[in-house]
């Protein structure tokens, strides 16, 4: 596992994923323009749509990190800091957005959606001590994300554009 520490054993990877990310950023645009009529008038949608583009710039970043050469520390500490931002940027302001809109949370989608944000935490941690998966842990957090992001899409092009009832 030694290459779990070395960011140019994973240059053809990172490559690779930040070009898919590239054109399937492009692609999300897309898709939600179509839909951004309805989009607009579902608030938990609308935190949907940001989550997903926002995590798919998130790991366009992550992968930039990754493929800039610089001292593996710094990469660690890049790493573990800026998942841990997007960790509270969409997963959590996703919780609490759907939460104020009583809308069901799907935990089949949600939880990896976590997990693949907490390892890309723990990916820079691991990088940091040297212990543990390094950028195996980060890298399989990106594909979990991009799962996720692409699901999400999926469910809301073919969503029933409901705004749930406001308590009052």
């Amino acid at each position: 596992m030694e290459s779990a520490y070395q960011p140019e054993a994973w240059k053809e990877f990172y490559v690779m994923i930040g070009g898919s990310i590239a054109v399937l950023t492009g692609l999300l645009f897309l898709a939600t323009s179509l839909h951004i009529a309805e989009i607009g008038k579902t608030p938990h949608f609308r935190v949907r749509a940001f989550g997903n583009t926002f995590q798919l710039v998130g790991q366009l970043v992550n992968s930039s990190l990754v493929l800039t050469p610089q001292p593996l520390m710094w990469l660690g500490v890049e790493l573990a800091l800026f998942n841990t931002f997007l960790f509270f940027v969409i997963q959590v302001r996703f919780h609490l957005a759907w939460a104020r809109a009583q809308a069901p949370v799907e935990l089949l989608r949600s939880i990896p959606g976590a997990i693949g944000g907490l390892l890309g935490v723990l990916g820079g941690a691991s990088i940091i001590f040297q212990f543990g998966g390094g950028l195996y842990l980060s890298a399989i957090g990106i594909l979990i994300l991009i799962w996720v992001v692409i699901w999400n899409a999926f469910s809301m092009m073919i969503a029933d554009y409901v705004v749930p009832p406001q308590s009052n």
